[in-house]
């Protein structure tokens, strides 16, 4: 757990880009997984995203694993089924005071990763890499095979989400984390 502030700096800083969105797209997948894998990694939104429960659905569009309710340090751990087929989509979603549904989405191109953080950040990654632009939709697409998710794809999306975000990121000293896994 010594990365906590590394990943609750990342999620301090998801809050000012929550009104950023796009579209882009990928290609390739990977096969099941042999056996279960834990995932686990940190919601938040400047803030633990408290009450979240992390789905995690994969390249077939099933869901492959649930996650607790996120709690006050904003950590989720969740064990994939053992046949998941990568690459999957986190989606973390909780009931505000208003009784309105929050979702935050995340993806994870491999089940060789094992960390997966879950922030505004992560959703603009998601935004970029879904056929519509809508992160909420990733998950269907990809399950469709109207966007496809690879290595390469979500490393494109990253250096591109972090080259918006260069001024930001250098002030709060994260320029060189992966706002997916670090």
């Amino acid at each position: 757990m010594t990365k906590h502030p590394t990943r609750l700096a990342a999620g301090l800083i998801s809050a000012a880009i929550l009104t950023l969105s796009g579209c882009g797209g990928g290609s390739g997948s990977t096969p099941p997984a042999t056996e279960s894998v834990s995932l686990s990694g940190v919601a938040a939104t400047g803030g633990a995203f408290v009450g979240a429960v992390i789905t995690v659905i994969d390249s077939t569009g099933r869901v492959v694993g649930t996650s607790a309710p996120v709690g006050d340090d904003g950590t989720y751990t969740v064990t994939l089924a053992a046949n998941a087929s990568a690459p999957f989509v986190l989606v973390a979603s909780r009931t505000d005071a208003n009784g309105e549904t929050q979702s935050l989405v995340s993806v994870l191109e491999s089940a060789d990763q094992t960390v997966a953080n879950v922030t505004p950040i992560t959703n603009l990654i998601a935004s970029r890499l879904s056929a519509s632009g809508d992160p909420t939709k990733l998950a269907t697409e990809l399950a469709a095979g109207t966007t496809e998710i690879t290595p390469t794809a979500v490393a494109d999306t990253v250096a591109e989400v972090k080259t918006i975000l260069a001024p930001l990121l250098e002030a709060t000293g994260t320029s060189d984390a992966d706002p997916l896994k670090d």
